[in-house]
């Protein structure tokens, strides 16, 4: 498992958390870069991925069943109402990740309103 810095795997993260960016890049791809794929289930679903801490902010990347088959979403804590931090956080994510631009599919500024 890759070190990346200032990023650390954390146990399943106890609070509900929002999708807000959609990667085309499979959920063992994307986890692999910093961590290691784990199974969970939570009011939801059953779903595939891993929580993260990065400089004191949590996240969890993830693939519930029956999303598409070769996508990624990074779930961040629903209190960040603001869409120009939540673009950030997700901009530090993909850079930290060495996760390319092009394989963001969607991300919260592109719909704001949802």
């Amino acid at each position: 498992m890759p070190e990346l810095e200032n990023v650390r795997q954390v146990d399943e993260i106890d609070r509900d958390l929002t999708p807000q960016a959609i990667i085309n890049m499979a959920i063992e791809k994307v986890v692999s870069r910093g961590g290691q794929l784990v199974k969970g289930k939570d009011e939801l679903d059953c779903y595939r991925g891993a929580s993260f801490e990065m400089n004191g902010q949590v996240f969890a990347i993830r693939r519930y069943k029956g999303h598409p088959r070769g996508t990624s979403t990074i779930y961040l804590d629903p209190r960040i109402g603001d869409v120009n931090e939540i673009t950030t956080r997700i901009s530090n994510i993909l850079t930290t990740f060495d996760i390319p631009e092009s394989a963001l599919h969607w991300q919260r500024k592109d719909n704001p309103e949802l």
